[in-house]
Order: C-alpha cells, then sequence, then structure tokens
C-alpha cells in the first residue's frame, strides 16, 4: 500500500504528514491530532511498519472521533489483527 497524504476518517479530511525522530532516543512511530486531524508518521519506519502504524493512528481518529475510550493495548491489538487480515488477503 502507498501512504496517501490525505485519508477521510468519519467525513473528516485528515493530513498524513511523515516525520524525522527528533533523536535517536525518540521512539515515536505515530501520533494521531484530532483537534488539527493530522496524522504523523515517523519517516525512517519500513513500509510495512508504516502501514500498520497508519492503521493504529486511524483507530485513534476514530475512537476520538466517536467518544471511544479504546486504551492503548487495545488499539495496538486492533491494528496488528486489522493488518494481519488485510495482508492475508492481498489488499495490502
Amino acid at each position: 500500500m502507498e501512504i496517501p497524504n490525505k485519508i477521510k476518517i468519519l467525513g473528516i479530511d485528515y493530513d498524513i504528514k511523515t516525520l524525522a525522530p527528533n533523536s535517536r532516543d525518540d521512539r515515536f512511530m505515530g501520533r494521531m491530532d484530532d483537534a488539527l486531524a493530522i496524522i504523523s508518521l515517523r519517516s525512517d519506519m519500513p513500509r510495512n511498519l508504516a502501514e500498520q502504524t497508519l492503521i493504529h493512528e486511524v483507530i485513534h481518529a476514530i475512537s476520538a472521533g466517536l467518544g471511544l475510550k479504546i486504551s492503548e493495548p487495545q488499539t495496538t491489538a486492533l491494528s496488528a489483527g486489522i493488518y494481519a487480515v488485510l495482508k492475508e488477503n492481498g489488499w495490502l
């Protein structure tokens, strides 16, 4: 999958940006800012990790948009499961 520059989530257009880590110790992989409608992905990740991270951040955006309280571990598990289904079925 080519990582898009924009994605619509629950009717809101989110910009997708890639960011270089701030330092060698910066462990961020992705961030979602629902107030600014921006998803940021670390620029130096392998493609498969960037795809899974994008799914992870989309789940955060859906959770925020619907007022759900999906925890970080639940978001990680859901994104891994969704990514696996997409890969297994040739959609990625």
